[in-house]
């Protein structure tokens, strides 16, 4: 108490707040502080500038699979065309895994681990089969979905960017890349997939955090941060 603010961060998933909810916010503000510049940032923002950095690209997707969704930003000439968020995030799948079979989620990643290298135990194969192919079924109804909206006023380009690195990220990538499109994009049949890790988006900034500690969504916020 009686102390004066000098500054203030309020963090939200702008991609899916309602937006009345933006608006009570910006009034909130404006009431207090009326000459106060307010500007609103999502993490895209920060993943798109660091793909077209990293990759020298100007027409693309880029594909950010958060904890409980995913967001589709559509990027022509270097500029973003539209964007589309699905409630499909890159968790879905280790919290199927941990709900069916009844474990906690590490030990549904680890379950994961050893199904993708082919080590799993014949007992839990069979079932780690099914959970991930119901998965993979309901991440594509999504993908389509959100390739559809985004092709409504533009082309689609066959570059996908996923930023992130973890086993689930590249599982959805996996699963992207064997399907045909031709339906949705008009033009495109296959996407190519690249990602952006952690270290490739390191790479492009001098950080006194080491780089093992940088996730990639992290590296895309600091590198979006010194570009400003």
């Amino acid at each position: 108490m009686g102390k004066k603010v000098t500054t203030a961060e309020l963090k939200a998933y702008i991609s899916v707040a309602d937006e009345y909810l933006i608006d009570e916010i910006e009034t909130i503000i404006f009431a207090a502080i009326p000459n106060f510049p307010i500007v609103f940032h999502t993490i895209s923002i920060a993943a798109f500038n660091a793909a077209i950095k990293l990759m020298q690209a100007k027409n693309f997707i880029l594909i950010m699979p958060q904890s409980a969704i995913s967001e589709f930003i559509l990027v022509t000439n270097k500029s973003i065309e539209g964007s589309v968020s699905v409630p499909f995030g890159r968790h879905r799948l280790i919290d199927q895994i941990a709900r069916e079979l009844e474990v906690s989620q590490v030990e549904a990643l680890s379950l994961l681990k050893l199904w993708k290298e082919g080590t799993l135990e014949k007992s839990k194969e069979s079932e780690l089969e099914t959970i991930t192919a119901n998965a993979k079924e309901e991440w594509l109804i999504c993908l389509k979905g959100a390739l559809s909206k985004l092709s409504r006023n533009a082309l689609l380009p066959n570059q996908i960017y996923i930023v992130g690195h973890s086993l689930e990220s590249m599982l959805l990538g996996d699963w992207i890349k064997h399907e045909r499109y031709s339906s949705e994009t008009f033009l495109v049949d296959r996407f190519d997939i690249t990602f952006l890790s952690q270290k490739n988006v390191a790479d492009l900034f001098e950080s006194k955090v080491p780089k093992e500690h940088v996730g990639a969504v992290m590296a895309c916020l600091i590198l979006f941060i010194r570009s400003l």
